[in-house]
């Protein structure tokens, strides 16, 4: 992708990779605010919804930019493990990250489901968890994290 700059494990430059944390690291403080104020009555209900939207559209751009394109050059690469640590941790995220994010993507879209408050649960409870799993692969994918 980038050939005269270092390359992690699954051939994003770390620079890349650590400017998408950043991002998502910003997208969890954003969406622990707007937790804050979905408890609170009113106008700040209306705050909550303003910040939960912003958080979820800056959530699209490393999602789009970055981990999409990681996770199509490490799958077709033919030297791939498929049930490396690396591999079975991306997946895990995956299936952790990609709900979180289509219900957010419901949520913006003022689709809302029933039992609304239980499903933005839902969301909010992958997303912690998609994060955890993602810091552990950056970890991985840059090598302080020796594969198990």
């Amino acid at each position: 992708m980038y050939p005269f700059l270092p390359v992690s494990h699954a051939g994003v430059n770390p620079v890349v990779s650590q400017t998408s944390l950043m991002f998502l690291t910003v997208v969890m403080g954003i969406s622990f605010v707007g937790l804050v104020h979905g408890r609170l009555k009113g106008e700040q209900l209306r705050a909550h919804c303003w910040i939960m939207t912003s958080a979820t559209l800056i959530l699209l751009i490393p999602v789009f930019l970055v981990m999409l394109p990681a996770t199509l050059v490490f799958y077709t690469d033919p030297d791939v493990e498929l049930f490396s640590t690396m591999s079975i941790t991306t997946i895990i995220h995956a299936m952790l990250g990609f709900p979180a994010l289509v219900l957010g993507i419901v949520f913006v879209s003022n689709d809302l489901p029933a039992r609304t408050r239980h499903w933005m649960r839902w969301a909010a409870s992958l997303l912690v968890a998609a994060f955890g799993v993602g810091v552990f692969l950056f970890l991985l994918m840059t090598g302080v994290i020796v594969g198990m």
